[in-house]
């Protein structure tokens, strides 16, 4: 053993300063780029007790991880990366943000990372930081050492940081040629959400980023727009209650639609209206994040309202709903009517009419109409006979019935919003990552329920026919109600109108969802507010779900009536026959101009279908 040792020290002292310079070369030829071709893949090693996974580092320096906590729940207060390893940062250079993480779910987390330029490729290694609080003790803690590469898809932004001055959001295309990456996650059973990496983010309120395709060839864009501050018109608010062009009399459509159905139109964004506050910060991050990745779909940025003189209140009056509307209208009739057939409202946005007790987002649906009176049918509710629906799952139904504003002469209206930035983020992420639910996860369709007797109880039963027939895998409870349930690609529920106690608490449901699922709850006051996480002790939430990572859910805002929610057996098989979330939503419901919150991305839809 000591010759052994003897005969290796010698080598290194004879060896040591050879393997020094070798070592200093390499590390030159590193920095330089020469290995840029075999960089290592982007990994995140996490701490005892965290699980790092899903990272996605694009070029103006943010980091997208999903992050999960396995020991525990903790509450977050801010998010830091450094390229230091050993040392923590300053408590001041954390970025602020709510949430929770625990071992139920991951969430998906932004980290602003410094990089060393912006150049496409670009290496990383680093250490990510949360602050948070636990026991009423707030703590940091390195969650993960991270080595990534930058985003293939170029985006440059003058700071790293969101705005909190900038009441404009502006996009522009960049001529950058670039392969893009597409490992999203489409077929994994994962439960923990992933970003995708053929699109980039940022939460900047200026946006500069490339067009691209979504498949991986490159592409370059020609174009570039920016967007300011609607004018507004406050001044001019009248009541349009007489003027509603959709009532209950509405003539049903023919079955031929006014625009033959095309799958790359259909899925488009150019006929989105993005409406956004300016007076939140995290209504301009999410409109920044939507129209970033939405800009290769087709969204065009022209169509993005930002909100003039608007509270950021969930409950406003309706002086304050018929200014929203106004506006809205306005912007709509400067793009031309017709060009606009979906409006995608944000965080930030009011959502309640508290004068009436309506979802402001249902106005919207009308027209932009506010009444009085209570809700009218829905004309592209002719849609929702079973029966009907039972036979016609197939593209052909959606050649018969593609959606337009010239066709029904009304708005599908969504919303991105969510108890914290994070969770809205989710939204926008699992829309992109949505594949082929037929075989991810399952339909639960859990009908247990204070009364039998209610006529939605059937649709259970007619749902789970529907969707076995469809080879959709689906399963059917009635006798308990179902926690702890993972991998979900579907969800429908009493919720606290369960007989039972374990429903009561939304926030305890301890369910996950596969990226594209969807639900629907039938509880009252499900989407009262959709800033309050955990549930806050009345009826269930639909916010929760928004936490638990589900891609589209819809709620009410008052007391609907059971004639008044969302038609399950209609929703789900549309939704699972390649139908848009917005359309398959509007598909089932009822009444506009009444209470329901649509929460998701318009034209996420289930792309493997």
């Amino acid at each position: 053993m000591r010759l052994r040792l003897q005969s290796a020290m010698e080598y290194l002292a004879t060896y040591s300063w050879e393997i020094l310079i070798i070592a200093i070369i390499l590390v030159a030829m590193f920095e330089l780029g020469l290995f840029s071709g075999f960089q290592l893949p982007s990994s995140c090693v996490a701490q005892p007790g965290f699980l790092c996974i899903s990272t996605n580092l694009v070029t103006n320096g943010l980091l997208y991880a999903t992050i999960g906590s396995i020991s525990g729940t903790i509450t977050l207060s801010g998010t830091a990366c450094s390229n230091n390893i050993s040392t923590p940062p300053q408590i001041s250079s954390y970025v602020p943000m709510h949430g929770t993480l625990s071992s139920d779910y991951g969430s998906v987390l932004t980290f602003h990372c410094n990089l060393k330029s912006n150049t496409l490729g670009t290496y990383f290694h680093g250490t990510l930081w949360i602050l948070y609080t636990s026991g009423n003790v707030e703590s940091q803690i390195e969650v993960g050492s991270i080595s990534a590469d930058a985003s293939s898809v170029g985006l440059t932004t003058t700071s790293t940081l969101p705005s909190t001055t900038s009441s404009t959001i502006t996009a522009s295309t960049s001529t950058t040629s670039t392969t893009l990456s597409t490992s999203t996650s489409s077929s994994t059973t994962s439960t923990m959400p992933s970003t995708s990496t053929s699109s980039s983010t940022t939460s900047s309120s200026t946006i500069s980023t490339t067009s691209s395709t979504s498949t991986s060839s490159s592409t370059t864009s020609t174009s570039t727009t920016s967007i300011t501050s609607s004018t507004s018109t406050s001044s001019s608010t009248t009541s349009t209650s007489t003027t509603s062009t959709t009532s209950s009399t509405t003539t049903i459509p023919p079955s031929n639609p006014t625009k033959s159905f095309n799958p790359t139109t259909y899925y488009s964004y150019s006929d989105v209206l993005l409406v956004c506050n300016p007076a939140s910060q995290i209504s301009l991050d999410v409109c920044t994040y939507f129209t970033n990745q939405r800009i290769s779909e087709g969204f065009n940025a022209s169509h993005i309202l930002n909100l003039s003189g608007i509270s950021t209140s969930e409950y406003v009056n309706d002086t304050v709903t018929q200014n929203i509307l106004s506006q809205v209208k306005a912007k709509i009739t400067s793009i031309g009517l017709g060009k606009i057939d979906y409006i995608v409202t944000t965080y930030g946005t009011p959502l309640v009419d508290s004068g009436n007790g309506y979802s402001i987002d249902s106005f919207m649906a009308d027209n932009l109409t506010d009444a009085a009176d209570g809700g009218i049918n829905n004309p592209y509710y002719y849609l929702g006979n079973s029966s009907h629906i039972a036979v016609n799952t197939t593209t052909t139904y959606l050649q018969n019935h593609t959606f337009s504003w010239n066709r029904y002469h009304m708005y599908e209206v969504t919303r991105l919003d969510g108890p914290t930035l994070q969770s809205i983020y989710n939204l926008i992420n699992d829309a992109n990552n949505a594949g082929d639910a037929l075989n991810t996860g399952y339909v639960l369709l859990d009908s247990n329920t204070l009364s039998i007797n209610y006529a939605s109880y059937d649709e259970f039963n007619q749902t789970n026919t529907i969707l076995t027939n469809m080879g959709v895998n689906n399963r059917l409870v009635s006798t308990s109600f179902e926690t702890g349930v993972h991998g979900l690609s579907g969800y429908a529920s009493w919720g606290s109108n369960c007989d039972c106690t374990a429903g009561q608490n939304s926030s305890e449901w301890n369910l996950t969802f596969v990226p594209g699922a969807i639900g629907e709850t039938f509880v009252s006051t499900s989407a009262r507010t959709l800033i309050q996480h955990p549930w806050d002790g009345g009826q269930s939430l639909i916010d929760d779900l928004v936490m638990y990572n589900i891609t589209g859910i819809s709620g009410y805002v008052s007391e609907p009536y059971l004639s008044g929610t969302e038609t399950i057996n209609v929703l789900f098989p549309l939704y699972f026959s390649g139908m848009t979330l917005a359309d398959s939503y509007y598909a089932a419901m009822p009444e506009i101009q009444w209470k329901s919150v649509v929460i998701g991305d318009p034209k996420a839809h289930l792309k493997s279908m």
